[in-house]
């Protein structure tokens, strides 16, 4: 039954797409005799303007011209601009709408919502409304109210309180309105449930006419202070972290920037599957950037090192022999402590400062006038070291000048000009601060190998742990090539003593899937942007690697303080009620306590035993046809590569096998280290229902691939379900041997 409104939304449509066409019209038109005016202005300048510059008037003409061209060139780029972001709303313009009548007034006001404002230039009425004006928070916090005291929203004025009158949404494809409905009518679950059945495109979708509640108190948070999304697999981490960050730049566009917002990724595959999110929210792209690049550049090619993958994969394929034992005490909050303490309370080491047989500051003097200063780091006490030494020299130069240019004239065998005699003086003066500040250099030990083991070997002795804890690390920069954990060290190291500067003027750092950081990478990360906002994105429950990961939520308070902000997103929309229930079990009721999930219809997941998972998967294919994005999860890469080899003759099949790769193809082969925060229409689970004998980290891979999967799941295995896992028989329809 259509609504009783659709005949006059249909007409404000029209109306909103007139406007819209005559805007486009006019900034076409304007961009292409803006385009023109630049290509001859330009034209005009190279003709007419002195290419040889004479005189301070020719500097002048120049200068005038440059500056005029790039306010035109200026302006032609916020028309280009506007013009996109128009034909990005043409399609459909807006989501939703709410009427509410304000306090103090009888004429109720009607708000579109979109993903931009339009404004008629002639008539100044606004037809829609950006979704992030304050206004619009209404329709994300309340539904229709019955009093004044029940809604308000926030104005230059302070909050005012209003009654919510309508709520309604649209669904409006090329200029239709496809339905529309209110959402306090028996319509609204049922929209909701069709709008998260639908298939997955491959990148992440905007969810700005979908966002619950709780997710908009995140998204729309005015605190500036560090903030910690959580939640379980499906309930929007990542969609609201970006479209938080979308929020802030448009709330805080005349201070906030993108050049000035980083979103740190662990994989490029994530990075390129988040990329087209801000860019459809009406924002230009920020800063994307791979944690692996930092070390890239701390190494600067002196060390091959491993990747973080290939680490994970070392200690889930046979246990890691002493690694696991080793990484747990280098990526513990105790060594990191240790490190910090012993950089920010060096001890150095001063030479004794002298001029051929002449001593100009004994060592003991030296040592105690330095012992008594304090500046804050390694890199600081470095610095005005080697500031202090120049000014000693400099001083006995400079007291000394007229004997040591008379001996630097003695010391020729021919006579030199006055010119030659100051020249060698100041070479003089310069070789004997860079000896000094080379003995420095060598009585501390000033570099980050060194001081690497110098600090690990003093925990070592510490804490009695065996000679091989420093022995394997002295072996590998030895072979030049670093595990993981200790290229991560000596990152630490070189951030602690100044080598990799810190970036103050990036102002916010987004950081996605962060229980995947250890407390190190978490303390580089804050070292490295000491000017930034963060805003982290985590689920424990996802976090695989037992040793190399945060467990618990509160340990990221060691980190970024005890004032982080904390939200709880606690419904999972992303698979089907099925799968959500086998995930849930997976967890336990202790991790899911306090959460729920949108319970949509789905097929039951199927454990299917069998021998051979390639012919399991062929045979199943042709019933996955209507599907965007199919998933296939193994257990670890080499067995990726195997089954690849398997299928590739009879099924057109992408393999993943490195960090850096793109999703391209409709089917996708990967391990299940690199599937974290991508999801799939259906899922294929191979090799990921194991009993090690660590059922909690048994569990938690098993939950980690099942909530890969929206709509169908299909757990493949060569064994029946192993008993730690048993429980989740009811939420499984099996087949097999």
């Amino acid at each position: 039954m259509a609504h009783p409104d659709l005949l006059l939304e249909q007409q404000y449509l029209n109306t909103v797409l007139d406007v819209i066409r005559r805007r486009l019209d006019k900034l076409t038109a304007m961009a292409e005799a803006d385009k023109d005016g630049i290509i001859k202005a330009r034209r005009d300048m190279w003709e007419t303007s002195a290419h040889i510059i004479r005189t301070f008037d020719d500097i002048v003409d120049l200068s005038k011209a440059e500056q005029a061209i790039q306010e035109s060139t200026g302006a032609y780029l916020e028309t280009v601009e506007e013009i996109r972001k128009l034909h990005q709303m043409q399609p459909s313009p807006y989501f939703g709408r709410f009427d509410f009548i304000e306090e103090g007034c009888s004429a109720p006001v009607r708000i579109y919502i979109g993903i931009g404002n339009l404004m008629d230039e002639d008539s100044y009425d606004i037809y829609v409304y950006d979704w992030r004006a304050p206004v619009c928070s209404v329709f994300y916090e309340y539904e229709p109210t019955e009093t004044l005291e029940d809604a308000s929203y926030e104005t230059p004025e302070g909050r005012k309180r209003i009654r919510v009158t309508l709520k309604r949404q649209f669904k409006i494809e090329n200029g239709k309105i496809i339905y529309l409905y209110d959402t306090d009518s028996a319509m609204h679950d049922d929209i909701l449930g069709r709008v998260l059945s639908q298939n997955t495109s491959g990148r992440l979708k905007i969810i700005i006419s979908s966002i619950q509640k709780e997710q908009n108190a995140a998204i729309r948070n005015p605190d500036n202070r560090q903030m910690l999304i959580y939640g379980l697999a499906g309930s929007g981490k990542t969609s609201v972290g970006l479209h938080r960050l979308a929020y802030l730049l448009y709330r805080r566009r005349d201070t906030l920037r993108p050049g000035d917002v980083v979103i740190l990724s662990s994989n490029g595959i994530f990075s390129s599957y988040i990329a087209s999110v801000l860019p459809q929210l009406g924002e230009h792209d920020v800063n994307r950037l791979l944690f692996h690049s930092l070390l890239d550049k701390a190494l600067n090619n002196d060390y091959a090192f491993e990747d973080h993958i290939r680490q994970l994969q070392a200690l889930t394929a046979d246990g890691g022999g002493d690694r696991p034992g080793d990484i747990r005490v280098k990526y513990s909050f105790d060594f990191l402590s240790f490190c910090e303490a012993y950089f920010s309370s060096f001890r150095w080491v001063v030479p004794e400062l002298r001029y051929k047989d002449r001593v100009i500051v004994s060592k003991e003097t030296f040592q105690s006038k330095w012992d008594q200063l304090r500046f804050s780091g390694f890199a600081a006490h470095l610095e005005n070291l080697t500031e202090t030494i120049r000014r000693y020299y400099e001083d006995y130069f400079k007291t000394n000048r007229k004997a040591i240019l008379e001996e630097i004239a003695r010391d020729n065998d021919h006579e030199l000009t006055e010119s030659a005699v100051h020249y060698r003086y100041e070479a003089r003066l310069a070789r004997c601060i860079e000896d000094a500040v080379a003995q420095v250099h060598t009585l501390n030990s000033v570099d980050p190998q060194s001081q690497l083991l110098k600090v690990l070997a003093l925990y070592a002795e510490k804490h009695n742990l065996p000679e091989s804890f420093v022995g394997r690390v002295a072996a590998a920069f030895e072979e030049k090539y670093l595990p993981y954990e200790d290229a991560l060290l000596y990152l630490l190291v070189c951030v602690l003593m100044g080598r990799v500067p810190p970036l103050p003027n990036v102002a916010h750092v987004l950081i996605d899937e962060a229980q995947d950081y250890c407390p190190v990478q978490l303390y580089i990360i804050k070292k490295l942007y000491p000017g930034s906002c963060f805003t982290l994105l985590a689920d424990v429950n996802q976090a695989v690697g037992g040793v190399t990961t945060m467990r618990r939520y509160e340990d990221f308070d060691r980190i970024f303080g005890k004032d982080l902000v904390k939200f709880k997103l606690g419904k999972s929309y992303r698979s089907s009620g099925p799968i959500s229930a086998l995930a849930f079990s997976l967890l336990g009721s202790q991790a899911t306590d306090g959460f729920s999930y949108f319970d949509r219809e789905g097929k039951k997941p199927r454990y299917i035993v069998t021998q051979d998972p390639a012919a399991a998967i062929l045979s199943l294919m042709p019933d996955l046809g209507s599907y965007n994005m199919i998933g296939i999860v193994t257990g670890t890469q080499a067995e990726a590569d195997a089954l690849y080899g398997r299928l590739r003759d009879s099924l057109p099949v992408q393999l993943i096998s490195s960090p850096d790769d793109e999703l391209s193809a409709r089917v996708v082969l990967l391990p299940l280290l690199l599937s974290k925060g991508l999801e799939f229409d259906a899922v294929f689970l191979l090799g990921c229902f194991r009993d090690s004998g660590d059922a909690v980290s048994d569990r938690r891979r098993a939950y980690l691939g099942c909530t890969r999967a929206l709509h169908e799941l299909y757990i493949l295995e060569a064994s029946p379900l192993p008993g730690c896992c048993a429980d989740c028989l009811p939420y499984l329809e099996t087949s097999g041997a």
